[in-house]
This record gives C-alpha cells, structure tokens and sequence, in this order.
C-alpha cells in the first residue's frame, strides 16, 4: 500500500534499550505506507541523536522531562502543534504508563493505538510486545520486517583509537550503578579485572577500553587500577562518539545494558551476563545481524527480577558463581573467529 503524505508519529520515551526496541516499527510501516511516509519519533532528548543521520525519520521531537502534561511542555505543545498544522494518519503510542494519554487524547490523527500492559506472567521479548501492537494496523506480510535497525554515520573515533591496531570494549556498570540503586545485576568486578587481564596476555595487540557514564567512574576504580593500559571513556563520550566505538569495536561484553543492545543494532560481536535479567524479555535482539552470546549461571531462582523477593536477593549467586573462564573462552572464539563489526 502506497499512501502518499501519509504521517505517522511513534511515542516511545524510554532509555537506549527502549527506543532501539521501538524501531522495529519503521520498516514494517514503510512497507505499508510507502517508502515517502513521513515517520516522526517522540523519545528523552538524550536519545534523539540516535536519528540523526536516518533518512527514514522525518523529525525527532526530544522529551526532556516525560512526565508534565502539555501546559509545562514545551516539546509536547510543539507535537501539538505540528499535529494540528497537519493531522497524523496513525500514531502509536509505545508506552504503557500514563505520562502521554493527555497528549494522545489532544492529538489530532486520524488513527491511534496504544500499547497495553503485559500480562502477568508473560515471557516474551518487548519486540514481540511493539510485533503485536503492529499487528493492530498493520497486514501479517509486514510484520517479518519488525527488526530494531537503525542508520548511522559515523562520529570520529577517539585518537587513541584510530592508531590501534583493534580494540575490545567492555561495560561492566549499567544504569543502577549510575543512579545510586541496588547493584543486583552487575557481574563482579574481581571477575572482570581478571577477564581483562586474561584478554591482554591473550590478545596484547588489541586496546582494551572502558565504557559507561560518569557517575560509573569510582565504581570502576579498582579495575582501571589493575588494567591500566585501559582506555577509560566512561562519561567521554556523546552519543553519536559511543556508536561509533561500539561499530567498530572487535567485541562487546556487558551485562544486560542499553550499549549491548546498541552493539546487537550495529551488528557487533557482543557476549551479555545475565543474572537477576530474563534475556527472554530484555534480550540484544538477534536480527541475524551479529554473533550474540548470552551466558548465564542457569540457576533455578534466576531469572527473579519481576518476582516480588527481587530486591530481598543477598547472594547474587547467579552474578558470582559464572565465571570469567566461561567468559573468556567465548570471548576468545569470537576473536578467532574473525566475525567483524560493520565497517
């Protein structure tokens, strides 16, 4: 179906894991539409140079707090505003709290469909959750196209980084360490100092570099300390800089963090831990794009994070007992398998 002016709005304001999901929506709907659709994203305004560089978005409207109505909002009263100048032919709204229905319902379109919350006790990943929302609008025939992609040009590399002959990235902090919460499913940092000392002996002629935010920084310490050949970029970079790090980086290995699910995106030999996580739910989605390599403990109370007793956990068996031997070894198969990120 080719509809011509057709436009459409996406309303997913989440972090990086989020919107990289909700990107699965463009080309089924392009496939539908028209390659000419005019697709306009709404996510938090730290996520919008995500789109810079991508033809088939028409225009990104950056959110910096989600949760006032259109009054405080500036960003929402501009959505308001572009809709009524002219009327969206669909929008679908990916979001399954309340921060947006005062603005869906103000919205002027010609269609709008709204995500649901779970049902209790679901498994599935949130691709299939944004597949089923499609799947309201959409033919069956467009849904095989409902993969996480997106187009990117790339930032220059670090100086560091262009003289070496290669480099390894690793993330071992994630958004809970970051803000301060309960470090449940971050992997121990002793394993990790002894990941990254085994990758240097086995693989000297490769970088090894740190990513992560900021605030990441005292956490890591101790490991910068026992790597100190390591190029620390935690806090470093834009956004636009870590895509490029990541596109053209040997592998990845983290937890289960919004940098794996970029590296999955960009197709980047990636290995995740998971522990407390359930990689069936919240998973680097395989588009067949990348050697992806989830690794976990496999015990009976993992995962637990949607359980009530989560945050009662005190042993973190599930994080301590996998260990960085199993890591290696994966991470060594990569490497000798010569599986290259996109050029």
């Amino acid at each position: 179906m080719s509809t011509a002016n057709s436009r459409i709005l996406i309303i997913r304001a989440g972090r990086l894991g989020d919107t990289l999901w909700a990107t699965a929506v463009i080309e089924p709907l392009r496939a539908h539409f028209g390659q000419g659709v005019e697709i306009d994203f709404v996510v938090m305004a730290n996520m919008a140079p995500l789109f810079v560089a991508d033809p088939r978005i028409h225009r990104v409207f950056g959110l910096r707090r989600r949760g006032l109505p259109s009054f405080w909002s500036p960003t929402k009263r501009a959505i308001l505003a572009a809709a009524r100048q002219q009327p969206y032919r669909l929008v679908l709204d990916l979001e399954t709290g309340t921060d947006f229905r005062e603005l869906l319902r103000r919205l002027p379109a010609q269609q709008k469909v709204s995500a649901r919350p779970r049902p209790a006790g679901a498994r599935h990943h949130v691709v299939d959750d944004v597949r089923g929302l499609l799947r309201e609008v959409l033919p069956e025939d467009c849904l095989v196209l409902a993969e996480p992609s997106i187009r990117v040009a790339d930032a220059p590399l670090p100086p560091r980084l262009r003289q070496s002959h290669g480099y390894l990235v690793l993330h071992p902090g994630n958004s809970h360490i970051a803000r301060g919460k309960a470090n449940l499913r971050a992997w121990p940092l002793r394993h990790w100092q002894s990941l990254a000392q085994s990758l240097m002996i086995r693989h000297p002629e490769l970088r090894l570099v740190l990513i992560g935010e900021k605030a990441e920084r005292p956490y890591l310490a101790p490991l910068t300390e026992a790597v100190p050949d390591a190029i620390d970029l935690c806090g470093a970079t834009s956004l636009p800089e870590l895509m490029a790090v990541i596109r053209h980086a040997r592998l990845l290995i983290s937890t289960d963090t919004g940098p794996s699910h970029l590296a999955a995106v960009l197709g980047t030999p990636l290995i995740t831990v998971f522990g407390p996580s359930d990689p069936n739910m919240t998973g680097p989605w395989d588009s067949g794009v990348a050697d992806i390599r989830i690794l976990r403990r496999g015990l009976p109370c993992s995962p637990c994070v949607h359980r009530s007793d989560y945050g009662a956990c005190s042993h973190r068996r599930c994080m301590e007992e996998l260990e960085p031997e199993r890591v290696l070894g994966e991470a060594l198969e990569i490497l000798a398998s010569g599986w290259a990120a996109s050029a």
